[in-house]
């Protein structure tokens, strides 16, 4: 049998933990021998009309005999043999920012409606997105497949005494669907140490100095950085908004540490039975998941142990071999 080759497209990298990026590298790792696999990057970012057209004519030169655009480039569809496309979305988090009118239509209709259409398939990282895009796009169903994100393998089980006299708290974003307005406020009575991840604003720095809060903030971090401030966290504060998915949630299983996230979809879904549900916008109710957490060591134990049941469902090998089989379909 000859081999497959697949051609994938990724944004250009731009000194931030691309975390999709990072999850399409791990998957190539665990496809079967049978499929030749290369990695294009894109020369530009996503910034400006010529660009898009400089990336779009770049994917037209370099496409392959199947193309899988994973990233949030969904255009290059627009440029490439469309029967022999996959494209992966994460999200539909344009609808949500604070965009004039226009502007949301024009990516509306280029970015995703126009490409999506075109494709052979397209994959989602988890049902609420399939559903996104069917109600905002109307899209055939059967045409969408969700394979959600794999558990990466270099984050690894590492025990930790818990640090009740002053938790380290690690929250991931520092943009308006991260919630780290309600982040601040739940701990802003806590004696612990908030560790931020993402450029911070001018306003949310001003939010923490009013609440006297012990921060440290980090970004552009590497993987390796990313891993180590895992490890080195008590527990993981991820009350967003918004996910397409939310890795933090898996990652943070797979490290070991107890996780708070929001009682919405897609997070109640990634997070499974190993994690506590909140309202993220009830800060009390963050507030008291916090305290649980640092003063009832059986709840910490008991939510580490299904933290590490429920990263099994998203095996690096069976998620892979759920791609493999995409890419037959189409071959």
């Amino acid at each position: 049998m000859k081999k497959l080759q697949i051609v994938f497209f990724q944004r250009k990298p731009q000194n931030n933990y691309y975390s999709l990026e990072n999850v399409f590298d791990n998957i190539r790792k665990f496809l079967p021998k049978k499929i030749k696999s290369k990695k294009i990057i894109l020369p530009f970012t996503n910034q400006g009309f010529w660009r898009l057209l400089a990336n779009g004519f770049f994917a037209f030169r370099n496409q392959g005999g199947i193309n899988h655009i994973a990233g949030d480039i969904h255009y290059l569809g627009l440029f490439i043999k469309n029967k022999k496309t996959i494209i992966t979305v994460a999200d539909c988090n344009f609808q949500k920012r604070p965009l004039p009118s226009w502007q949301k239509k024009i990516i509306a209709f280029f970015w995703y409606k126009l490409p999506l259409k075109k494709c052979a398939l397209i994959t989602t990282i988890s049902p609420k997105i399939k559903q996104e895009l069917i109600d905002l796009f109307t899209l055939p169903p059967k045409k969408i497949k969700v394979i959600p994100c794999p558990t990466d393998f270099e984050f690894k089980f590492t025990p930790k005494k818990f640090n009740q006299q002053k938790p380290q708290i690690l929250h991931f974003g520092t943009n308006y669907n991260k919630n780290l307005e309600g982040t601040v406020k739940a701990v802003k009575d806590i004696k612990c140490q908030l560790i931020i991840i993402g450029h911070l604003s001018e306003n949310q720095k001003n939010l923490l100095k009013k609440y006297k809060i012990n921060y440290k903030n980090h970004y552009n971090l590497t993987k390796k950085e990313i891993i180590q401030k895992y490890q080195q966290s008590d527990l993981i504060l991820f009350p967003s908004i918004y996910e397409g998915f939310g890795l933090p949630i898996i990652e943070g299983q797979s490290v070991g540490r107890p996780i708070i996230t929001s009682n919405l979809d897609p997070m109640k879904w990634v997070a499974g039975e190993g994690a506590i549900l909140v309202n993220p916008k009830n800060i009390l109710t963050i507030k008291k998941a916090i305290l649980d957490i640092i003063y009832k060591p059986n709840l910490r134990k008991k939510l580490t142990l299904l933290g590490q049941k429920n990263i099994q469902r998203f095996n690096n090998k069976k998620i892979s071999q759920q791609f493999y089989q995409l890419y037959r379909a189409i071959d």
